[in-house]
């Protein structure tokens, strides 16, 4: 029942422009942005009892059977349908709009005898399926948890009272009928004598059993499932005709000792029990009536009229419920529902105090079970509901300890949910309050605290919002108060967040150069040679010799190999919209749209490196891994993944430059120069790459989201600004724009082949220098002209992978404001060097041959 996630713009637009073409009104002069505009605009707007009562009573007026429509729609209303009266008010906007139902009326086409017997032959498949069948096939995975789990339960307690073979202990007419007994007819005796029997009759009628003359009219003749009944005509008329008038009440009382019997047990649950023990109070009160005037009757003061007068005060009232009683065994509403439906009987009838005093009632007494697992659930953080009528459902399926194991883990979202179905319609608009106020007490909860809600009262049903709203308030600021103070004081969250960026977001700098130093031989072989518990202990080592040994949480990083590169575990783990996977604009998505995969699934790369497939863990314990879970703990590893790349690429780069600095000493300045040219180059993009990333997205969001945190007063707007500062990293990064993320992984590849070639190229020549200067003997340059046709190649290619990224940089920063990507096309191309040279397409220089050279 929590408010949707909210629906971009471009995916309403992609709805509406499907919704279009399903109509077959895309060739019309029909734009999809006025109806964007249009939707956007009422999205927000609640729609109240008074558009609803308009829009039935305007269907119902074009509705070919008018007293059908509204009694199939009172029909479908007592079975406490959530989608009814957004239906209704949708179809009443169609009838109203005639551009609308023209579109409709135009599309619509005339049924073939083809199309019906197709159709004939679905309906009849689907007829096939059993009840059982279509209830689950339709069901949500929460509600089929919730149906086992309440099936589970009811299959331990004891039998029903209805299906104890004591036929005669109820309240209404015993199943077990008799013939009845053999009498006189009622006309063949004086008119005082029928009158006596008539009283008898009905006195025994108004209790629930029967009479000699007045019968219960069996089953199968009646209309409905209201009792009636039958009595002899052959007496006095007008005698006949006032008890006829007692009939209804009685009828009234079969049906409310009807539903007594069917919820005297734990079976319908303990809000139908509740109602149903309210009832039997009332129906008490009844029954002490009928005994004075039977008692009346014995002393022969008691006439049909004199009855009739005394019954007045109470045929309303049993009216009253059993109206109340034949909606909810119509709908078979249990819980939340049953109290909604309450609730709606109490309001609508303001105008007779008699019946809401009545109404609020029964209300009152039906909602205190329900009230009582509200209070252990906002207080408490326990959501004991045994029988499934509670609004907050629990998934134990869900653990905490999958947190930090699993990725795509959704314990917080997902291990207490909210059974829409359940869900009092006055408890509507604090629903999504209740399950936040009880999710945080749970979680103190389970950290072992004592919890005592200082402001904790008892609630109880009321015509007044502004009851519940100020009691959940008060929880709601005590529960994110003190799960704030556990998280932020005993637990450190902000110190484990400083530490996931020393380490992830490269803070630590020396700690990395470091390890990169003494590990570079490891990290240099392909993956499968690579020895896991060498980089371990190297690793560690880095972190104690340098100033990350301060960090109170160094203990919980470890390293690991992930078994592709960066871009095609990107490519794979990430699960973009419908229409992205059509779409070849690139799109930005967002990355909380993320489902991971495990990264230990894919085959491993032969090609790859220890660079390429090296990453960080870092070991969360509960609670913080509600806000460092595995989910979070992924979007840091890919950020740390380009990071370390880029770093790896400087590194490679400036060990070029060491290469090349030694072959000055062979006056070959002629073949080298273009390299000294383009390494440079290389490097400025990936100094300036490097500082863009870390300088200019990085700590301007971390320092906003440090400033931020301070504020907050839910874990719930921790868990937004945290997952808003990854997804706003990522994007500014270039990991969730396919197209930039291909040319910038195209342009570190070209610096590392380039890097590559002046290694093999270099260290030879500086190895046999050495030897020849010892003795003496002229080194042998290298095939100049193939060097640097090489180089050039090399060259063009990188010169155009930076003409496409400046162009894609330059037309984001105008369509998306993003100033910081101006500034780095500014960087970048401070002098015009790449605009100014004429664009050529990066396919005329195929990327493998550069490799392969």
């Amino acid at each position: 029942f929590l408010p949707p996630t909210p629906m971009t713009e471009f995916r309403l637009h992609y709805l509406v422009h499907q919704l279009l073409t399903a109509f077959k009104a895309g060739d019309r002069d029909l734009n999809p942005e006025s109806y964007v505009e249009q939707l956007t605009r009422h999205a927000n707007q609640p729609h109240g009892q008074l558009p609803v009562t308009a829009s039935r009573d305007l269907l119902a007026m074009s509705a070919p059977q008018r007293q059908e429509f509204l009694d199939r729609y009172d029909e479908i209303r007592d079975t406490q349908a959530r989608e009814l009266e957004p239906l209704v008010c949708l179809l009443a906007k169609i009838a109203e709009d005639p551009s609308v139902r023209g579109m409709l009326e135009s599309t619509t086409r005339t049924s073939s005898s083809d199309d019906l017997a197709a159709l004939r032959g679905q309906l009849d498949s689907m007829k096939g399926m059993t009840q059982a069948q279509s209830a689950v096939a339709g069901q949500t995975k929460e509600q089929r948890m919730q149906m086992a789990r309440k099936a589970e339960l009811l299959a331990q307690l004891p039998p029903p009272f209805a299906s104890l073979q004591r036929p005669y202990m109820t309240l209404a007419f015993p199943h077990v009928r008799h013939a009845p007994e053999t009498s006189v007819p009622l006309g063949s005796l004086p008119v005082p004598a029928q009158e006596a029997l008539l009283i008898e009759d009905i006195l025994f009628v108004l209790m629930g059993v029967e009479g000699r003359y007045v019968r219960l009219v069996p089953e199968a003749a009646r209309k409905g499932h209201v009792a009636a009944f039958d009595m002899d005509d052959s007496g006095d008329r007008s005698l006949a005709e006032l008890a006829r008038r007692l009939f209804p009440l009685a009828a009234d009382y079969a049906a409310i000792a009807a539903f007594i019997d069917g919820f005297a047990d734990y079976h319908g649950g303990l809000v139908a029990q509740a109602l149903a023990a309210a009832i039997r109070v009332i129906v008490k009160e009844y029954l002490v009536l009928i005994a004075q005037l039977e008692h009346q009757n014995t002393q022969g003061s008691l006439t049909l009229q004199k009855l009739w007068y005394y019954v007045q005060p109470c045929t309303m009232t049993l009216g009253t419920v059993a109206s109340i009683v034949a909606s909810v065994s119509r709908g078979q509403c249990e819980g939340g529902a049953l109290l909604s439906l309450l609730h709606e009987r109490t309001m609508c009838a303001l105008g007779d105090a008699a019946t809401q005093d009545l109404c609020i009632h029964l209300t009152q007494a039906a909602s205190a079970p329900y009230f009582t697992m509200l209070e252990k659930w906002i207080y408490k953080g326990l959501a004991e509901d045994p029988y499934g009528e509670f609004m907050v459902a629990e998934d134990k399926s869900l653990t905490k300890e999958r947190l930090g194991r699993e990725y795509n883990d959704s314990y917080w979202e997902q291990h207490y949910t909210i059974v829409a179905d359940q869900v009092p319609s006055f408890l509507a608009d604090v629903a999504p309050k209740i399950l936040a106020a009880g999710k945080y007490i749970n979680v103190v909860r389970q950290c072992g605290k004592e919890i005592v809600c200082p402001d904790a009262a008892e609630m109880t049903y009321s015509l007044r919002d502004r009851t519940y709203k100020d009691h959940l308030d008060r929880a709601y600021a005590y529960a994110s108060r003190t799960l704030l103070d556990v998280l932020m004081g005993e637990f450190h969250l902000i110190d484990r967040l400083r530490s996931i960026k020393r380490y992830f977001l490269m803070e630590q700098g020396d700690m990395f150069q470091a390890f990169m130093d003494s590990a570079d031989g490891e990290l240099r072989k392909v993956f499968a040679d690579i020895n896991r518990e060498r980089l371990a202990s190297l690793l560690e080592l880095a972190q104690r010799t340098s100033q990350a040994n301060h960090d109170a949480f160094k203990d919980d990083l470890r390293c690991n190999l992930v078994s592709c590169n960066l871009i095609t575990e990107l490519f794979r783990i990430m699960q973009v919209s419908h229409d992205y996977k059509g779409n070849a604009r690139g799109e930005f998505f967002s990355a909380s749209q993320m489902q991971f995969a495990d990264p230990q699934d894919g085959t491993p790369a032969p090609t790859i490196n220890g660079y390429e497939a090296f990453t960080l863990e870092y070991d969360v314990q509960w609670p913080v891994s509600l806000v460092l879970n595995q989910r979070a703990i992924k979007r840091y590893q890919l950020l740390f993944r380009h990071l370390f790349r880029v770093k790896d690429i400087e590194r490679q780069l400036s060990l070029a430059w060491r290469e090349l600095q030694c072959t000055k000493r062979l006056k070959a300045q002629a073949a080298f120069s273009g390299a000294f040219t383009l390494r440079q180059r290389m490097l400025d993009f990936v100094l300036s790459f490097q500082y863009y990333i870390m300088a200019e997205v990085i700590e301007p969001r971390w320092h906003t989201l440090l400033l931020d945190i301070r504020k907050v007063s839910t874990l719930d707007e921790v868990l937004q600004l945290h997952t808003s500062f990854l997804d706003s990293c990522l994007k500014e990064c270039m990991l969730t724009n396919p197209q930039l993320l291909k040319i910038v992984s195209k342009l570190l590849a070209v610096c590392s082949s380039f890097s590559t070639k002046i290694m093999k190229t270099g260290r030879p020549l500086v190895a046999e220098m050495e030897r020849n200067e010892y003795a003496r003997h002229p080194v042998p340059l290298p095939a100049e002209r193939t060097f640097q046709q090489d180089i050039s190649k090399i060259d063009e290619l990188f010169s155009a992978c930076m003409a496409e990224l400046l162009g894609s940089l330059t037309q984001l920063a105008r369509s998306e404001s993003e100033a910081r990507m101006g500034n780095m096309v500014s960087r970048l191309d401070y002098n015009g060097y790449y605009s100014q040279r004429p664009r050529k397409a990066i396919s005329r220089v195929a990327p493998t041959s550069v490799m392969k050279a």
